[in-house]
């Protein structure tokens, strides 16, 4: 009944249930949860693994190049063939972010076909970084193989300042005259701390030529900004639904893998079809060689997310 008394062992409670809730103490946030929290956020831990690829490859690709082989060894490995290799292991793994984007087999089959197939002239588009980024990955490898790494390194970061003239031709991004100052210095002192002479000593100490290496590392920087501004244009451009917009880089690199992954093909077989067909593909390959095609094919993979 409404007006009924209580039952015994039963208490109404005179405290409205929002009210009540203020009695709640509060808890607290741990003082490090906010820090642990901003650590392994997505982009923070791609940006340690980023640092930790650029750095390791240059050392395993230099020693790669360097390093003493049995004389009945044969031939060194193929830089052709590993880069070829980089990038049959990157081109699967964004396959697979393409489907799990579109949410299985279905809505794989139905991005590949309305924004690759469908649109052939963007596609095409992409063969012109898929070209620069194949040719820059066979210098990197001759300029290592003719530089140590602290020159190469250095020489490698003029890529910021040729950046930043291709945004201003292709994008028309506008930059600070600070901006630029700080670009020219860092050129300059990019130009000051190595020292051709020095580099030359130990180039021909190891076997390796000092101006065939700066002339590799300039043309893969060039290569690399190129790349990377015409790459960034062709993302800006709107995509057709909201699911081809989620998997907008995922695609761009499937595309970009479809032309690459030929052409890294085709400069193996005419540049070094004699040892292929001597020796075979996988001719001087151990464990280093592999992680070096490992780190190879995730860095291409980690600036996607």
């Amino acid at each position: 009944p409404p007006h009924s008394a209580p039952q015994p062992g039963m208490m109404r409670s005179s405290i409205p249930s929002t009210a009540a809730t203020a009695f709640i103490p509060e808890r607290k946030p741990h003082p490090g949860g906010w820090l642990w929290g901003e650590m392994f956020k997505l982009r923070n831990v791609v940006l340690v693994l980023l640092v930790a690829q650029t750095t390791s490859i240059v050392l395993l690709m230099r020693y790669s190049r360097t390093v003493v082989r049995p004389l009945d060894a044969g031939p060194m490995y193929l830089a052709s063939a590993a880069v070829f290799l980089a990038e049959a292991a990157k081109l699967p793994c964004c396959l697979y972010m393409v489907a799990r984007v579109g949410g299985g087999c279905r809505g794989f089959v139905e991005l590949l076909q309305s924004e690759v197939l469908n649109q052939p002239g963007e596609t095409l588009k992409c063969a012109v970084p898929a070209l620069a980024y194949t040719v820059q990955g066979n210098l990197l490898f001759a300029a290592l193989s003719n530089l140590d790494p602290p020159t190469y390194q250095i020489t490698y970061q003029t890529k910021t300042l040729f950046t930043a003239v291709f945004s201003r031709m292709m994008l028309g991004r506008r930059l600070a005259h600070s901006q630029w100052l700080a670009l020219f210095l860092l050129f300059l002192g990019t130009v000051l701390v190595s020292d051709l002479k020095e580099a030359r000593h130990r180039a021909r100490a190891g076997g390796g030529k000092p101006l065939l290496g700066f002339a590799a590392v300039l043309g893969a920087a060039v290569l690399s900004s190129l790349s990377s501004v015409y790459f960034e244009r062709m993302l800006k451009k709107p995509a057709r639904s909201a699911m081809a917009d989620r998997a907008g880089l995922w695609l761009r690199n499937v595309q970009l893998g479809t032309f690459a992954l030929p052409l890294a093909g085709l400069t193996m077989v005419w540049n070094d079809g004699l040892q292929l067909r001597s020796y075979g593909l996988l001719h001087g390959f151990d464990g280093v060689v592999w992680l070096v095609v490992l780190l190879n094919g995730c860095g291409g993979v980690l600036v996607a997310p």
